[in-house]
């Protein structure tokens, strides 16, 4: 039986999960966030961190091991992530609030408001096209371990 060799942007795309997870733990907990248009602020903001970084590294893991169905657990996570960064970029004003919040100086609250917006859209359609890309590597992930 022939063994497939690991397509290199799944295992691009795997690494950078974990390297996601340790830049969500290594800012501030307490920190407030977005997420869905709702600004999360103390303990619920340190639980969501805690969860998406846990979250990014089994879905990392799945992804270098690769796990049978990781590629629909991928998809999800990515529509989930799309979902709610459209969210946040409909909710603009909780990204002022964010920023009050986070103790910017108010003169650069517009250039960070219009640089959260912009990121927002650029993490937007990098979790499209990975999610393409994945889905079109499906037969990979369904070839390696039987169920």
């Amino acid at each position: 039986l022939p063994t497939m060799k690991t397509p290199a942007g799944v295992v691009v795309i795997g690494i950078s999960c974990f390297f996601l997870a340790i830049g969500t733990l290594a800012s501030p907990l307490h920190r407030p966030m977005l997420l869905g248009g709702v600004l999360l602020t103390g303990k619920p903001a340190a639980a969501w961190r805690v969860a998406l970084s846990l979250a990014r590294c089994g879905i990392g893991y799945g992804l270098l091991k690769p796990l049978r169905f990781m590629w629909v657990l991928y998809l999800c996570a990515a529509g989930v992530a799309v979902i709610s960064l459209t969210l946040n970029l409909l909710h603009d004003s909780r990204f002022w609030e964010l920023f009050l919040l986070s103790g910017a100086s108010s003169s650069a609250i517009p250039r960070l408001v219009a640089f959260a917006k912009e990121a927002h859209v650029l993490f937007i359609l990098t979790h499209l096209l990975t999610a393409m890309y994945i889905a079109r590597q499906q037969g990979y992930f369904r070839d390696k371990q039987p169920l």
